[in-house]
């Protein structure tokens, strides 16, 4: 177990920003009777922000370039010790106490401690801690530690496990379901939570291989941009292309899985299809290569949780480990839901998948609607992007669709007037209309954030009445 140690504060976001520059400081810290300096200050600084496969070249990768790791007052790097404390008495390891002390002294020789949105204390290990490895103080805190020992070469992936938390991302676990006789099967209703079981994300175990976190946890951390994201609401044919392909286009499906009572929806299936690339090293031939990972988690538009990917194979013998993946001509049926997922065809640039919702055949309900061509994610205060839309089959009736703003955001149809509406008839649903979202400015800084904006379609047409197809958001940065 890697994260020996975790606060899981209920913070909704990080205290720092996820999109952006995150300004962070390095802290060594030893003690008179462990006195060893496993770490130069040069490698501290190659580890967390330099090197190839830095805990900063990790985020920036992930991220599509759009999180990096830089010094407040270097660009390559804050690092700054070793600051050595007295040998610790008694039996608790204490590293929170530890680390302020040894920042007290950072600060006691002129180091500015101000300003920064992440810390990160590294430590050789004291008697007290025999086997903790890394830790953080919050779920969306700030601070990151990791034990340092001669004998251990201390990896990426476990300290940028931890500033995920500080990010705000929870554990990735993974789901084992068995049936009424208690046989291995891919999904029912009596499953166990396996921390730590999701061995393609970095939120899972981190041994040697330092993989991308899930699409659910990039589009909580804004890392997705609205074509990169479709949230599914009827059968249909899908095609997934690669979590690592920088152009956007669609990497995420979303798929509603419980509901409450008033029909509000609790949880989804997070789809997504993975390729090798950067650091996801596995090779063309690993089954994560070919087919695509379920996971379970909830909205991520309102707020961070646990994921569990789901052992799709658990039927053919297969162990739960790097076996999740539905490959092709599997499926997943998910009969307590209604929701059967086949994986169709797989291709190193996409895959195709069929999704049959309550027993409706894939190929006899194609998406009502279509979102492209986004000019960008990310808003700046007072500024503006644009999206386009149409239909993507023709309707019996005219379909309205009403565009929804937030207090930051406002989005109406591109020129004049601009409306808050788009009206495709049976003749013009195949012709794109244009949306644009507009930021409000104004003094408050508010961070940066995401918003959530709606589509909400109406017609005469029962394929398209009162469905909310595919929810918009950007980043507003200010």
């Amino acid at each position: 177990m890697l994260s020996l140690w975790a606060f899981h504060a209920k913070i909704t976001h990080a205290s720092g920003p996820t999109f952006g520059v995150r300004k962070t400081i390095v802290i060594l810290f030893n003690f008179t009777g462990f006195p060893d300096q496993p770490l130069s200050l040069a490698q501290a600084k190659g580890l967390v922000f330099t090197d190839t496969n830095s805990v900063n070249s990790y985020y920036k990768e992930v991220s599509y370039n759009r999180l990096s790791l830089r010094g407040k007052n270097l660009p390559d790097g804050d690092v700054f010790g070793y600051y050595q404390l007295p040998t610790p008495t008694g039996t608790d390891c204490n590293f929170l106490q530890w680390a302020q002390d040894a920042k007290h002294l950072a600060e006691a020789t002129g180091v500015d401690t101000t300003g920064y949105d992440q810390f990160i204390y590294l430590f050789t290990r004291p008697s007290q801690c025999p086997t903790m490895a890394g830790a953080a103080d919050a779920i969306g805190g700030s601070n990151a530690y990791y034990v340092m020992s001669t004998a251990q070469v201390l990896p990426v992936g476990g300290l940028a496990h931890e500033v995920g938390h500080n990010l705000g991302l929870y554990h990735a676990n993974r789901y084992d379901c068995v049936d009424s006789n208690n046989n291995p099967v891919a999904v029912s209703s009596n499953c166990t939570s396996v921390e730590y079981g999701d061995l393609y994300s970095i939120m899972g175990p981190t041994n040697e291989h330092n993989y991308y976190v899930s699409g659910y946890a990039r589009g909580f951390l804004g890392w997705l941009m609205p074509a990169d994201t479709y949230t599914l609401y009827g059968s249909e044919v899908v095609t997934v292309n690669p979590i690592e392909n920088l152009t956007s286009n669609l990497k995420v499906l979303r798929i509603p899985r419980t509901r409450d009572a008033q029909g509000n929806v609790l949880d989804y299936y997070y789809v997504e299809y993975k390729q090798p690339f950067g650091f996801d090293d596995f090779t063309a031939s690993d089954t994560v290569a070919n087919g695509v990972q379920i996971r379970v988690g909830k909205d991520y538009f309102t707020g961070g949780s646990n994921t569990w990917v789901m052992n799709t194979r658990a039927e053919t013998g297969y162990t739960p480990t790097f076996d999740t993946p539905l490959l092709e001509g599997f499926s997943f049926n998910d009969t307590t839901n209604g929701i059967k997922i086949t994986t169709r065809s797989v291709s190193s640039s996409a895959v195709v998948l069929c999704i049959e919702i309550n027993g409706t055949p894939c190929d006899s309900s194609p998406a009502p609607l279509v979102v492209y061509n986004v000019s960008g994610g990310t808003i700046q205060e007072g500024g503006a992007v644009t999206y386009q839309v149409k239909l993507a089959s023709q309707p019996n009736a005219s379909v309205s669709v009403a565009l929804s703003g937030t207090t930051s955001l406002s989005q109406y149809k591109t020129g004049s007037p601009a409306t808050t509406i788009l009206n495709f008839t049976t003749s013009n649903w195949n012709t794109y209309q244009s949306v644009t979202v507009t930021a409000t400015a104004d003094s408050v800084h508010q961070g940066n954030r995401i918003e959530k904006l709606n589509l909400n379609l109406n017609s005469n047409d029962a394929r398209f009445r009162g469905l909310q197809l595919r929810s918009m958001y950007v980043i507003d940065m200010n």
